[in-house]
């Protein structure tokens, strides 16, 4: 089994970790500049229905961080305690955790494209487009699903 990272899981984590500190970086860059008052929730059409105080982005920055941590972590548990449902060979585990490690990087990625746009578009007291939403929730869910439908296949095989 391939014990090392793959070129894609170091670019999917080299991306995250340039999102996780470049909007932290960029917030306090532009700190002065942010209204006192920021968009804190919006409705479906985009439009901000309740404000709160710009220290708001600060706690929104925990949430990604989290997520990184976790997937990260996860990634770290023995593979004997991945469980993905079906019996496999060892060849079929080498393959299913690469693809399981890919799916954890993708997903992580994704929550993290996904507050930088939120912490961004908050701290600019812009109106959050419905379609920018959907296709970041869209992409998260395709991508969770592509990298799911890729296991899958592999316990098929036999």
């Amino acid at each position: 089994m391939k014990t090392g990272k793959s070129r894609l899981d170091i670019l999917l984590n080299a991306l995250s970790l340039l999102l996780l500190i470049g909007v932290p970086v960029w917030l306090a860059a532009t700190w002065g500049s942010i209204p006192d008052q920021i968009p804190q929730h919006y409705i479906a059409s985009g439009a901000a229905d309740r404000f709160g105080p710009k220290s708001g982005l600060i706690t929104l920055q925990v949430i990604p961080w989290a997520a990184y941590i976790l997937f990260t972590a996860v990634q770290f548990l023995p593979r004997s305690l991945w469980n993905t449902g079906f019996a496999e060979t060892e060849e079929e585990r080498g393959q299913v955790c690469a693809l399981t490690v890919h799916l954890l990087n993708s997903v992580e990625l994704a929550v993290t494209v996904l507050f930088a746009y939120c912490t961004v578009t908050s701290a600019l007291a812009a109106g959050f487009s419905p379609w920018a939403i959907l296709a970041l929730l869209a992409a998260a869910l395709g991508t969770l699903l592509y990298w799911l439908g890729r296991i899958i296949r592999v316990g098929k095989k036999r």
